[in-house]
């Protein structure tokens, strides 16, 4: 009795996948997968990213090697022992590393901004599984406990109708199966936009914007920080910081795009 329910029980599933992916063959028919960025038809590739082959190379252009510690793609890495280069060993950034997809520049730059608005979510999507694909090894060397995106102002959420850091942050904790909160990281207050600030007004602008409401989630907790793009850092920084006053045990930042920049530039 129990082979044959166990018979039955495979039966079914066989069924069910099959007819599930003969229906979704049909769909694909009828209304073809198109690339998230380009919009061209998907069908043949069979692209499992939402994103065809060139716009994939194309926008997954991080340059190597990257500094191991703010991730900067034009840097000259000083050695294993000191982690660092010649542009962030001033800066003191509290965070371990920066795990990034791509360089913020061409294809990747214009994707970015893209996902800062709603109609840009199944790009935001796409992206998020970009990541995953191509820097789940660094993930999950990093292996985070909590994954947190960086807040928006409600007013600007309000606006925007979206945010890309929670979509991302919030696809890489299901996909990994590590939990994910964004309730944990509030802003305090409205900020400046950074891209219309120099670096040292960027840092003025974040300085205590941060705050934590659940300090028990990320006591003795190693946090997966996530944003979309990362310039001078004065954004992270000051999240890392809030994070780690908290009782956070180490902090890394995951993000879109590195944008490569010289501290005191």
């Amino acid at each position: 009795m129990v082979k044959l329910s166990h018979a039955l029980h495979h039966f079914r599933k066989t069924v069910g996948n099959g007819w599930f992916r003969l229906r979704q063959t049909g769909l694909d028919l009828l209304l073809p997968p198109l690339c998230a960025f380009c919009h061209v038809d998907l069908l043949t590739e069979r692209e499992s990213v939402g994103l065809c082959h060139n716009c994939r190379s194309e926008i997954c252009n991080l340059r190597r090697p990257v500094c191991p510690h703010c991730g900067n793609p034009t840097a000259d890495a000083i050695g294993k022992e000191d982690p660092g280069c010649k542009h962030c060993l001033d800066a003191q950034f509290p965070f371990r590393c920066i795990i990034a997809l791509a360089s913020y520049h061409g294809k990747a730059r214009t994707a970015v901004l893209q996902t800062k608005y709603l109609d840009g979510q199944p790009l935001t999507m796409a992206l998020a599984q970009c990541l995953l694909a191509v820097r789940q090894k660094e993930i999950n060397a990093f292996s985070p406990d909590l994954i947190v995106p960086i807040p928006m102002h409600w007013t600007r959420r309000l606006k925007r109708g979206t945010n890309g850091p929670e979509t991302v942050a919030h696809y890489l904790g299901g996909k990994l199966k590590i939990p994910f909160s964004r309730r944990v990281l509030v802003r305090r207050r409205k900020t400046t936009r950074q891209s219309e600030l120099s670096q040292h007004a960027r840092q003025l602008n974040m300085r205590g914007a941060f705050g934590i409401t659940k300090k028990g989630m990320v006591y003795q907790k190693r946090i997966l920080l996530v944003d979309d793009v990362l310039t001078t850092g004065a954004t992270c920084n000051e999240a890392a910081k809030a994070l780690l006053a908290a009782g956070a045990s180490q902090v890394a930042v995951a993000v879109l795009a590195r944008a490569a920049y010289e501290v005191g530039g």
